[in-house]
């Protein structure tokens, strides 16, 4: 069936050119759905339910909970509790202050460790397009590389693992490697983490020996090792499709 002649939501072409190929297949259906609750309505806030998104997206609620957090890590999106009961949630789209400046001065001191890491000096050739494309892709990364650390210290809180403090440039570029080899890198660094805290070899309660943060994204087979329930606990594994399918929210 042919689609109807649009009424139009305006979608920013930031999100389409630059964030869409990094997020998961549920987070970019839940700002699409946000911004039709929000941008389509002339309004800057909307307030919506667990299972209103639920039945705008296709969605699981558990899905839904992630893909907000990943929104929420790339600065896409502002969550606020509600004052209705229930699980009603006020949401807002975030956008730069300036168009001509995608980035603040605090992004900025963020980004200067990696910025010989993740781009090739600016030519005076360069449009300001591109150069307004680089400086989103360098920010995209940043709170990747800040929700890994973050996301890192939350487990090994409660599973007793070191902590890390510095984003070393040596573990931002290997975090980097990883998200251009993996288009679904956030929703199975989550499921990593969950394998972690669901392995007693892992955790180190085996052989004394416990996962690190190096070791997890030191090459392209241990998160992934991980990911896969490589060091699962449990005798009846499910099949690794299905997992990834439940994280991807499909």
């Amino acid at each position: 069936m042919a689609i109807q002649k649009p009424n139009h939501t305006q979608v920013p072409n930031d999100f389409i050119d630059n964030y869409v190929p990094k997020l998961s297949h549920s987070a970019v259906r839940v700002f699409l759905v946000i911004t039709r609750q929000t941008i389509g309505w002339h309004k800057d806030t909307d307030f919506v339910s667990h299972s209103q998104l639920s039945k705008k997206t296709g969605l699981s609620i558990n899905a839904i909970k992630k893909a907000v957090k990943e929104l929420v890590y790339l600065d896409l999106l502002k969550v606020e509790p509600g004052n209705c009961k229930g699980q009603i949630t006020k949401y807002e789209i975030k956008f730069v202050s300036k168009i001509d400046d995608p980035i603040s001065k605090n992004d900025i001191a963020l980004v200067k460790p990696v910025s010989k890491i993740d781009i090739d000096p600016i030519s005076k050739n360069d449009t300001t397009k591109d150069t307004n494309i680089n400086k989103i892709n360098i920010k995209i990364n940043t709170h990747v590389h800040v929700a890994c650390m973050e996301k890192w210290n939350q487990l090994a809180k409660g599973c007793h693992l070191s902590k890390i403090s510095i984003l070393t440039k040596s573990r931002i570029q290997k975090i980097d490697v990883r998200i251009k080899e993996d288009p679904h890198f956030i929703a199975h660094l989550y499921l990593t983490f969950d394998k972690i805290k669901q392995s007693r070899y892992l955790r180190g309660e085996i052989n004394g020996w416990q996962v690190t943060f190096d070791w997890l994204f030191i090459n392209d087979k241990n998160y992934i090792k991980v990911c896969e329930g490589n060091y699962d606990d449990r005798k009846g594994k499910d099949k690794v499709e299905t997992i990834l399918e439940k994280y991807r929210g499909k």
